[in-house]
């Protein structure tokens, strides 16, 4: 009799176990709440904006032009990359060329979603890569945010 009783507590001790590990491994750790960054850099302001995705975290941005006259910019893709915890950018795509008015805000490159659900304190790499008139133009952002 004692050994039953034994065997089905080492049971239930190991089922327990296994629910709460279960458990801990699907937890979906959010942002507390959006994060908003809105950086300029000569006649441009970056826009970035982070919320929450059902996958994880999703990020989006765009480049506003406030100058006084019509430009042209060139630029690879994307535009605005990206990067977690790594400072990597990667901007391997085709040559683009745009003509922008003041005023015109320029959305190229999707939402951008990263996939993880581990609570802790990350850092964001945003960097924007440009030319105008044959200038180069780099904006640059790091922000920590915690996913609890």
């Amino acid at each position: 009799m004692l050994k039953k009783v034994v065997f089905v507590t080492c049971i239930l001790l190991l089922v327990g176990s296994l629910t709460v590990y279960w458990l801990k491994g699907t937890s979906t750790a959010k942002l507390i709440e959006p994060i908003r960054i809105d950086e300029q850099s000569n006649n441009f302001i970056l826009h970035v904006r982070m919320e929450n995705h059902e996958n994880g975290l999703q990020v989006l941005r765009s480049l506003e032009y406030i100058g006084t006259e019509t430009i042209t910019l060139s630029h690879r893709t994307p535009l605005i990359g990206l990067s977690i915890n790594h400072d990597n950018p990667k901007f391997t795509g085709s040559p683009v060329t745009k003509i922008m008015d003041p005023g015109d805000i320029y959305h190229p490159d999707d939402l951008q979603v990263f996939a993880f659900r581990e609570p802790g304190s990350y850092t964001l790499f945003v960097h924007c890569q440009l030319e105008v008139n044959g200038e180069p133009i780099n904006i640059r952002i790091n922000r920590d945010f915690i996913f609890k």
